[in-house]
């Protein structure tokens, strides 16, 4: 039997230890009352909470396609069974309207987990289930929300303060396993440093026996030197490593333009060996694979994968208020010698709808305006 099977099957009986379901055999009265107490609500549970979010999206081609739409849809149910213990329930649905078709997802349920807070007294909270999920900043596994339908986790978590502990489940051999604490440290000249290590690794072995193997080491950093803060991360597997590193810097002086205020500069940049992490990885990994395992998008706009792919990147952006009741920002970005300008600008309209548009320029000639349209809800 698999690893994950039997953890999964040990934290799905503490959790309904927690809610003192037991099993009985007095009767065949008895056994379908049991069997049917999960169809309704325990006595004094609390209300279900119900969210979500829409979002339309546009991406007009210069030399190419004027009209490429996609849609998206989410639903979020959560509830409290009791203080201790709650469900969370999500739905998504999405589709292209060039393709004329719905994604697989549709209208299905992809979100699920249920979480027991202090269920062995320390404190602690396990949550098992399918949910989204991100280690660090994501450049190993990361649930995109650029993407219409960001990658997920099947799993285990186990929460405790500053200590985060997780079983993903993986392909047919492997799981995986990782953990990740907070740590600071203080350095003369440059105050505190905060640090998340983490560690990444599989858990397999033959029927019988159980092996577990280190596949990634890294950690989070930021602090801040000479009046600005700055943010990283490093991380090492295989023989090969990855970074990243970013800055944000406030550039009052741009404050004097007519209409402009609130400026910083943003200066990022991102480098991984060749083999850091192969396609042949992310099975394991406990991602769906389809939608690939690292965040891609982060700073860039709608055409580039920028800062979390695996390549040379590097970013330079102005972050501006251009007129009362918008925000800009206009960025240079590098990507292993494919570079573009990239201006993008948002707004709160009427009915709480957030809009962006933006306009990509890249020195290769393809240039496309882009637009997208969300609310929470």
């Amino acid at each position: 039997m698999k690893v994950q099977t039997l953890v999964l099957a040990a934290s799905a009986a503490l959790i309904l230890s927690a809610q003192g379901v037991a099993q009985s055999d007095t009767g065949l009265e008895r056994a379908l009352t049991e069997l049917n107490a999960g169809l309704t609500a325990p006595a004094g549970s609390a209300s279900m909470a119900i969210s979500g979010d829409a979002r339309i999206r546009n991406k007009y081609t210069v030399a190419g396609d004027k009209k490429s739409i996609d849609t998206r849809a989410r639903l979020n149910f959560d509830f409290n069974v009791n203080e201790s213990v709650s469900v969370s329930l999500g739905a998504s649905a999405l589709s292209d309207w060039d393709s004329g078709s719905v994604d697989a997802t549709g209208g299905n349920i992809d979100r699920y987990t249920v979480s027991a807070a202090n269920l062995l007294g320390d404190g602690g909270t396990f949550t098992a289930g399918t949910q989204y999920f991100t280690l660090g900043s994501g450049r190993i596994i990361g649930s995109d929300d650029w993407d219409q339908s960001p990658s997920t986790a099947t799993g285990i978590w186990y929460d405790n303060g500053s200590f985060n502990l997780f079983f993903l489940e993986g392909d047919a051999n492997d799981d995986s396993y990782g953990l990740t604490f907070d740590y600071s440290v203080a350095m003369p000249g440059m105050g505190d440093i905060s640090m998340r290590p983490y560690i990444l690794g599989d858990v397999g072995g033959e029927p019988g026996s159980t092996k577990f193997s280190t596949n990634y080491y890294g950690s989070e950093l930021s602090g801040s030197a000479m009046g600005f803060s700055w943010s990283g991360e490093y991380a090492t597997g295989g023989g090969n490593t990855a970074w990243t590193a970013a800055t944000s810097i406030d550039v009052s002086g741009l404050a004097s333009i007519p209409g402009v205020s609130g400026a910083s500069l943003d200066l990022s940049t991102s480098t991984a060996d060749a083999g850091f992490l192969g396609t042949d990885d992310l099975a394991t990994l406990g991602v769906n694979e389809a939608n690939g395992s690292a965040l891609t998008w982060n700073q860039a706009g709608y055409n580039s994968n920028a800062l979390w792919s695996y390549e040379n990147v590097s970013t330079a952006g102005v972050s501006f208020s251009p007129m009362e009741g918008w925000n800009g920002r206009l960025a240079r970005i590098d990507r292993a010698g494919d570079a573009s300008w990239n201006f993008s600008s948002s707004t709160t309209m009427a009915g709480g709808v957030d809009v962006w548009v933006g306009y990509d320029n890249g020195d290769n000639g393809e240039d496309s305006f882009w637009m997208t349209a969300g609310i929470n809800f």
